[in-house]
């Protein structure tokens, strides 16, 4: 049983963490922002999201997959609570700087959303919109070095001036897609010490094994 659409956009939990990635093989240590995490239920033991929030990473599921329509429902409130979790996104934003921005590639359709909240906030900053792959997926088991080939961004700038980075994605797992973006663009100019900020909606550990 996934968390029921009516959870209240009120039980939103900021966090803010240190972090390496990819937690399987770590190569560089990021800042996480997230508006909510999915935790282990005290009475259910079942790990899901606090907030509609949880329904962000199902959008595209099948609907054969879910005879009881819990998924349309779980959407249909997830969009109508949409402009309330952008502003809670850029709340969270509000502290930090950056210099350059990386919006993450998903397929999801709301994840530009969340990338252009934070455009929002400081529109004369440069922002990279990347590109992966379809067929190339950490959730499928690519490696780093794989997803890394499959990225391409637009516009092409010069990046060696840039040394606070904030990438926006709306889900963050385990990190692979977004230490292969840095590492992407440090063989295209990003300096090394660059500090890496990740601002995600939806932060979904793995689960403990």
């Amino acid at each position: 049983m996934l968390s029921s659409a009516k959870t209240e956009v009120t039980e939103i939990i900021e966090s803010d963490m240190e972090i390496e990635i990819p937690i399987d093989e770590p190569v560089m240590s990021v800042q996480l922002l997230c508006l909510d995490t999915y935790g282990t239920d005290p009475i259910t033991k079942l790990r899901t999201a606090r907030t509609n929030l949880v329904w962000i990473h199902r959008e595209k599921q099948p609907r054969n997959l879910d005879p009881s329509g819990q998924r349309d429902r779980g959407v249909a409130e997830y969009k109508r609570e949409l402009p309330i979790f952008l502003a809670a996104f850029k709340k969270l934003l509000c502290e930090f700087a950056w210099d350059v921005l990386l919006q993450a590639p998903s397929s999801k359709p709301h994840a530009r959303s969340f990338a252009d909240a934070a455009r929002e906030l400081r529109k004369d900053t440069p922002s990279l919109i990347f590109s992966k792959r379809a067929e190339v997926s950490a959730t499928t088991g690519a490696s780093l070095a794989e997803i890394k080939a499959a990225l391409s961004h637009e516009p092409q700038i010069a990046l060696q001036q840039y040394s606070r980075v904030l990438v926006v994605d709306d889900v963050f797992n385990d990190g692979k897609t977004v230490a292969a973006m840095i590492l992407y663009l440090r063989e295209h100019g990003l300096q090394p010490d660059a500090k890496v900020t990740v601002a995600v909606a939806l932060h979904v550990p793995r689960a403990p094994h």
